[in-house]
């Protein structure tokens, strides 16, 4: 006997298939959106949202956490779209500071390790640039290459100036105690390790424009030591704050007057015996 179908077969409810339960992609969608501090989780979050809301579509009431993941759905893409934002702004900023710092500072540094008193003067602002004689820049070469040996390089990506940084502790700290005005610190690796190159710049300066260099101090490995290219003009630093005003001091009360004595009675002189 052939078996017939009916329509009506068709018709049951989810309750008749089992206990409905909720989609572990969805969970696992809005769990990955909120971990929105790992670089991929919120773009993983969107895409397991996006798989949960097509499984609980074809589920047929079977499965639910529609909710669940159309919020790790919606999350995802909002916090990857802020990630990527982040990551783009950062990149620019890197660029402009490798293009208008970075680079012409070791450029700078290069040229008067290599005793070229032409390109060591390309950025220097016209006043450093007249008063600093070639004479001054080999000696400025001297002292620092007696002190913390030639230059080397600057680091240039995001990590590795973090790393820089860290490397030459000794020399950010002693800057940071310095508080000097208008002064960029760039991390810098020399024969001897790593230090600071401090670049003094004008107060006002152009956006993007390529960095004027004022002066150029060298600090030492251990902090201890700086040394500047011009000594006359060595960057100023901020006036310490000015020491609390002293109380003022409390009147000392008079002392009562000693009640006045009686005078003695003159001794009676002693007549002729």
């Amino acid at each position: 006997m052939a078996a017939t179908y009916s329509p009506a077969a068709d018709d049951f409810s989810a309750d008749d298939l089992g206990p409905r339960r909720t989609s572990i992609l969805a969970i696992i969608s809005l769990i990955l959106s909120l971990i929105c501090i790992i670089p991929g989780a919120g773009l993983l979050g969107a895409i397991f949202g996006l798989a949960g809301i097509i499984g609980i579509s074809q589920s047929r009431g079977r499965v639910g956490g529609m909710g669940l993941a159309i919020a790790g759905l919606a999350l995802g893409l909002l916090f990857t779209a802020i990630q990527v934002g982040v990551v783009v702004g950062a990149s620019r900023v890197l660029a402009l500071v490798q293009r208008a710092g970075i680079a012409p500072v070791a450029a700078t540094m290069m040229a008067i390790d290599a005793q070229d008193h032409s390109g060591a003067r390309a950025v220097f602002n016209p006043a450093l640039s007249s008063a600093v004689t070639d004479e001054q820049l080999d000696r400025f070469r001297e002292a620092y290459r007696a002190e913390v040996g030639s230059f080397k390089t600057i680091p240039t990506g995001w990590l590795d100036l973090i790393q820089a940084g860290q490397q030459a502790g000794n020399a950010f700290h002693t800057f940071g105690r310095s508080q000097m005005q208008n002064v960029i610190p760039f991390p810098a690796q020399f024969d001897q390790g790593w230090t600071i190159v401090a670049i003094e710049i004008p107060q006002q300066m152009k956006n993007g424009k390529t960095i004027e260099i004022m002066n150029i101090g060298i600090f030492s490995i251990d902090g201890k030591k700086q040394i500047w290219l011009d000594e006359a003009h060595i960057p100023r630093q901020l006036a310490p704050p000015a020491p609390a005003a002293a109380p003022p001091a409390t009147p000392t009360p008079p002392a009562p007057d000693s009640p006045a004595r009686d005078p003695e009675p003159a001794s009676p002189e002693k007549g002729p015996s």
